[in-house]
């Protein structure tokens, strides 16, 4: 019984997170931790194309941020954050497509 309940507390907090998260990209599109974090959140529920999606365009939003920030350093770390999660969905997709 408990497993049940703790399993359905994680999922309902998941919910939430992705809510929040979508929310927040609504707000600030040009935001790359906010898609980093859902891509994450994408990734762990297997969700391989929306995370990469995700990783893809935090990817090119720190780009951005790194070649006009004074000090990207922020930026350089979700841009490898983005890069790393964007690997391992294209890993994850080519094993379960068979490739």
């Amino acid at each position: 019984m408990f497993n049940l309940f703790s399993a359905e507390k994680r999922r309902q907090q998941r919910e939430q997170r992705l809510y929040e998260l979508n929310e927040a990209i609504a707000e600030s599109p040009d935001s790359y931790t906010n898609y980093v974090l859902r891509g994450e959140l994408f990734l762990q529920d297997k969700q391989y194309h929306l995370a990469a999606d995700d990783f893809d365009q935090a990817w090119q939003l720190a780009a951005e941020a790194v070649d006009t920030a004074r000090w990207g350093i922020v930026a350089q770390a979700m841009m490898d954050r983005a890069q790393a999660g964007w690997e391992i969905t294209q890993r994850k997709l080519a094993r379960r497509d068979g490739r």
